[in-house]
């Protein structure tokens, strides 16, 4: 028997077809619109990346809420037939989300790449002296940039008036013909890697480990209508709301303080740095002046709250164990431990990739025996426990991972470097991917974790040679583009796709996620080259985030490979044969024993927790320590433990479960605002005669760790 709210008729999710036209299109709509705001933020109006710094995330959330909220509910009481069922909403946010990487993680990186370089490099710009001296793009042919002029074109852009849009009429999207076939195969072989690894590990981790995937969770109960009623359950829930209006209220006065400054501002955050300098201990020692401010970040607290103890409780109380080793080790040996870091987490990734291979072996032996087809080597167990989906996806995933090497090679790097290039991509993804699922943390610092300075580090320069070092440079910017904080495409998918098992039992969504990422990718695109047709390329920090990796490789290459000579241009000719390079091996004296260290650290963490049941730490938060994002999140980890503690001592885990909604509505309240001042940024911006004010983005960075 229904409820007298809800006009629908209730259905077993499992044997419902979610993946429906209604659910693309509105998974399409939903991505696109986030893309094209967050062009326009961040492309157009502000001088800096702000909302793509986040992909986009919070947008589709938003979104998805307000249409769940007011245009769904409407369906539902009114034309029930119309309206979409909780698995086709999860199958649009699912899709949503997935999509939202690939504005600033594959399209803007390519677009500002091949549009600007040419320009920059003819004017010679300051900023990419090594470049204009040592161009390593001579390495590819000229199709695969733009030519001068029409980069000329691109750079100083054709938008008739400040703040306004270039005709796209008027745009030589012709002149971008021959670019976009030379980078396709990489594109699309790297998209494809990327979709099936995430499905790959997503059944083990949700099934066997039951990986709590915190994120995700929010996105879930934001589209589940157990209750058969004409909203979803969470919002009939009166400790969600608060949550959401609490976030809502702090962040609008914090916005219109941004905008009006006579407006009273709530403080979210203290720092005393002044004191760092009367304490050796905070001088001395890695980021000690970290322990002397504390950021309130309540999307953070919120999931530390929902997280397992050991895993917040590690985030935290490590990092003062961090900054009092470093000191000692300064007292010891009279170096800073700064330079320390990058091996240390190096070392910690590798062995964290390898805890978690090891914790299901099984599972990935037996899915590899399926995928191959070694029936000789299976058990009848095995022959059970995986599923056909799981056994096709795999196979995509060898097929992908085979394609994307050979693309490497296609493009001229050799083949070993291609191999350990790809092997070390597909570590780095692995451990970024249980960060997102397990411990809830949305954007990852890479830095030292991607494959180039990773392989610098292990095996030297001259391993790789001129052509490979600059060849992987230019590639590596182009797919995995060097951010301070990234969300990347695999860790999005496997943090997206719990959202429609949960709610639908079943993943749908595999067979469609290529085309559908593939119209949102050409899409995205698109949009990034409107956006640079419409403004000056100087006008914002894409070009020089984006090449300052290319740029710093053509120093390496002017003072490694060339002696010096910086004059001199690379010539494919002089490729080193694999064995000669690797004899050259020159790894970095800090390299082994930090990385180690590193390493030991996590292996004793993990085995210290199998022994002893009880042990405090995890060893998943110790790939981060020491990092630049730890130790910004290490207080509100703190906090978030805290109030967890206090909760399950106060009421038990009874008090715990009636508190969840809250913590769901704070980080959904976030989304919600956050959204809205995006918005009102592009209004105010408009009736300010086009005119950007700082102080307009400056507190965005309390509400999303910035």
């Amino acid at each position: 028997m229904l409820n007298r709210g809800n006009p629908t008729q209730s259905t077993d999710p499992a044997s419902v077809r979610s993946v429906t036209v209604r659910s693309l299109l509105l998974a399409l709509v939903i991505g696109v619109a986030g893309i094209l705001i967050a062009n326009y933020h961040d492309g157009i109006m502000a001088p800096r990346e702000l909302s793509q710094h986040h992909y986009v995330a919070p947008l589709a959330l938003a979104s998805l809420f307000v249409f769940i909220g007011i245009f769904n509910t409407l369906l539902r009481r009114f034309l029930p037939t119309w309206s979409l069922r909780d698995g086709e909403l999860a199958v649009a946010l699912t899709l949503a989300l997935i999509a939202t990487p690939l504005s600033r993680f594959l399209a803007s990186p390519w677009v500002m790449t091949v549009g600007h370089l040419p320009s920059l490099l003819e004017a010679r710009h300051s900023n990419l002296t090594m470049l204009a001296r040592t161009n390593i793009f001579e390495l590819l042919p000229a199709h695969a940039l733009l030519d001068g002029v029409e980069s000329r074109s691109f750079d100083d852009g054709i938008a008739e008036t400040l703040g306004g849009m270039a005709q796209i009429g008027d745009i030589s999207w012709q002149a971008w013909t021959r670019p976009t076939l030379f980078w396709l195969p990489l594109f699309l072989t790297f998209l494809t890697l990327c979709i099936s690894f995430g499905y790959l590990l997503y059944r083990q981790w949700a099934e066997r480990e039951l990986t709590p995937f915190p994120l995700a969770e929010v996105g879930v109960a934001m589209v589940q209508y157990n209750q058969n009623r004409v909203l979803p359950d969470i919002f009939y829930n009166r400790r969600f709301w608060i949550g959401f209006i609490v976030m809502v209220v702090v962040f609008t006065v914090n916005g219109l303080h941004a905008h009006f400054p006579n407006m009273i501002a709530i403080p979210t955050r203290f720092q005393f740095y002044e004191l760092a300098n009367q304490f050796s201990f905070l001088r001395d020692s890695h980021e000690g002046y970290s322990l002397l401010r504390g950021w309130a970040f309540f999307a953070v607290i919120s999931v530390a709250v929902l997280l397992p103890s050991e895993i917040s409780f590690t985030a935290w109380f490590t990092w003062p164990l961090m900054v009092l080793g470093t000191y000692i080790f300064y007292v010891q040996t009279g170096d800073r431990f700064g330079p320390n870091v990058g091996p240390m987490s190096m070392g910690a990734t590798w062995a964290m990739a390898g805890m978690i291979l090891y914790g299901g072996r099984n599972y990935y032996l037996a899915l590899l025996k399926r995928a191959l087809g070694w029936r000789r080597f299976r058990s009848k167990n095995e022959e059970n426990e995986i599923d056909r989906q799981s056994i096709r996806i795999c196979r995509v995933f060898l097929l992908s991972v085979v394609a994307f090497v050979a693309t490497l090679v296609h493009y001229g790097v050799a083949i070993d470097l291609a191999i350990l290039w790809t092997l070390i991509v597909l570590i780095m993804f692995l451990v970024v991917c249980r960060l997102v699922a397990e411990m809830g943390i949305p954007w990852i610092p890479l830095g030292v974790l991607l494959p180039l300075p990773f392989m610098v580090a292990a095996f030297g320069e001259r391993v790789l040679g001129a052509e490979g070092y600059a060849l992987l440079a230019i590639l590596g910017v182009l797919v995995i583009p060097q951010r301070t904080t990234l969300m990347l495409l695999a860790p999005m998918v496997i943090n997206a796709v719990h959202v429609e098992s949960r709610v639908t039992r079943r993943l749908q969504t595999p067979g469609i996620l290529v085309p559908f990422l593939g119209v949102i990718l050409v899409l995205a695109v698109a949009i990034a080259i409107w956006m640079g047709y419409s403004s000056e390329g100087a006008a914002n920090d894409y070009p020089f985030d984006s090449l300052g990796p290319v740029n710093a490789a053509a120093r390496v290459v002017g003072s490694v490979f060339h002696e010096g000579d910086t004059t001199r241009t690379l010539d494919v000719s002089e490729s080193v044969p694999m064995l000669e390079r690797w004899s050259a091996v020159s790894t970095n004296p800090r390299f082994p024993p930090m990385f180690v260290f590193g390493a030991m650290l996590v292996l004793a963490t993990g085995a210290a927790r199998l022994r002893y049941p009880k042990f405090p730490l995890h060893p998943l938060p110790m790939v981060l320590l020491g990092s630049w994002l730890m130790s910004r999140l290490w207080f509100s980890f703190m906090i978030g433990w805290l109030i967890k503690k206090a909760i399950l001592k106060i009421g038990g885990g009874r008090l715990f479960e009636s508190s969840r909604p809250f913590f769901i509505g704070t980080i959904m309240g976030l989304a919600f605002i956050y959204s809205v001042w995006i918005v009102a940024n592009i209004v105010f911006y408009r009736y300010n005669h086009y005119m950007f004010e700082f102080e307009w983005i400056t507190f965005f960075r309390d509400m999303f760790n910035h």
